[in-house]
């Protein structure tokens, strides 16, 4: 994997193989919190806000902890971050799974597929190409944390779709600053802690995949409502013609 990095990506050799810790981390990260949701959605039933808690709480730990080659407490630490974070969106998969499986398995494939697409681009781009992205980031993140306290009130569709699809490419971008800062700063330190920005890419890859599939999960639901609809049309048209 190494090895396909070098290909033409403007990186160092030392900062290739940070990578491949990195998204090797993040990659076990993705697989314990896929079976934490699993396990919460068929036997634990525990997941929710109080496991997004202590998730976040986990990955404050393992991001403030350093890695040496003799202590593996932040490794730990964010693995089982992921598995309490995979039980705090376990309820929004269990509908998606009763309700909308299609959804579920769209929305991972789709998420994958941009995060993916989005951390190859910042990896082969030039050297803090998208630094200036930051500001744009920041100020619309800022935008989206007030609306979403403006809706806490107003209970608006309009403010709700904001926070969803403007929050999606927030996210998909931070992916692209985040992937830029990880190489950064390992370029510039060589002693980068590699658990750090795998949490910082896991929380981007989780908030771009709860986006997704309340967007297909929104979308199934309302096709039967405008199949019933062009149903009742098309009756109502034969029913005037006759």
């Amino acid at each position: 994997m190494s090895s396909w990095f070098s290909v033409k990506a403007p990186i160092s050799d030392s900062a290739r193989s940070h990578l491949v810790r990195v998204y090797a981390l993040l990659t076990a990260g993705v697989v314990v919190a896929s079976i934490a949701s699993l396990a919460d959605m068929y036997f634990f039933h525990s997941g929710g806000t109080f496991t997004a808690l202590i998730g976040a709480i986990m990955f404050a730990g393992a991001r403030m902890t350093p890695v040496t080659k003799f202590d593996y407490t932040a490794v730990w630490l964010f693995l089982g971050a992921a598995g309490f974070e995979g039980m705090s969106i376990s309820p929004i998969m269990h509908t998606a799974l009763i309700y909308y499986p299609t959804a579920l398995s769209e929305a991972a494939l789709v998420s994958l597929a941009v995060f993916a697409s989005f951390s190859v681009a910042a990896i082969f781009a030039r050297r803090r190409e998208f630094f200036y992205l930051s500001g744009v980031i920041g100020t619309v993140s800022l935008i989206l944390f007030f609306g979403s306290i403006l809706n806490l009130f107003l209970r608006t569709q309009m403010l709700y779709n904001m926070q969803v699809y403007m929050g999606l490419g927030v996210l998909t971008l931070y992916v692209l600053v985040d992937t830029q800062v990880m190489i950064e700063r390992y370029e510039t330190c060589g002693n980068e802690n590699f658990v750090r920005p795998a949490c910082d890419l896991f929380s981007d890859l989780i908030g771009v995949f709860i986006r997704i599939l309340i967007i297909l999960m929104r979308k199934s639901s309302e096709q039967p409502k405008q199949r019933n609809s062009h149903e009742h049309h098309r009756r109502t048209s034969y029913s005037q013609r006759s």
